[in-house]
């Protein structure tokens, strides 16, 4: 099998949200140059907080997904996330999989939904979305994982016509 490269659906809300935290941070240090003008040096944290929030949460963002005869990859700005495909017990796609869900630990709406999050439908779960009326659930032997390919099932597909062997039912 080849490699199929899937970009990241990137939903209207999403943009939106990014667009507002950006704005905000700008502002935050938009005043804090007008402070360091006027000589008050808490203006340097009130450029930096808002510099590091932002370069650190970019190479979090989504870019797409990769799907090889070995692995899922995830492919974000900074680095690639890998899991093996041998380990993939089923692939469901599931417009409502996040509905109800609360954020553990990640960033939710600043350039993608990244994180372990939990609700009632799929417990505990990893998100490496940005659009999630697209959502594919991706169940793992100890870990679920919903990502949000640009065409869902053309990714269902893909995962589901695999070689005899594998482990998907």
């Amino acid at each position: 099998m080849d490699e199929v490269y899937f970009r990241a659906a990137k939903s209207n809300g999403l943009l939106l949200s990014t667009l507002v935290a950006l704005a905000i941070l700008l502002i935050f240090a938009v005043f804090g140059v007008v402070l360091l003008t006027g000589g008050n040096m808490t203006g340097i944290v009130l450029i930096l907080i808002p510099l590091c929030i932002i370069f650190f949460t970019i190479p979090f963002s989504i870019k797409g997904y990769r799907i090889s005869e070995n692995d899922i990859r995830i492919i974000r700005v900074g680095k690639e996330k890998v899991f093996p495909i041998k380990g993939l017990k089923s692939v469901e796609i599931d417009p409502n999989a996040m509905n109800g869900s609360l954020r553990l630990f990640g960033v939710s709406g600043f350039f993608s939904n990244i994180g372990l999050f939990i609700n009632r439908r799929l417990g505990k779960y990893h998100a490496y979305t940005t659009d999630q009326k697209m959502s594919v659930v991706l169940r793992f032997k100890n870990k679920i994982i919903v990502v949000t390919p640009c065409n869902p099932q053309k990714f269902y597909d893909l995962l589901k016509s695999r070689p005899p062997d594998a482990e998907l039912s």
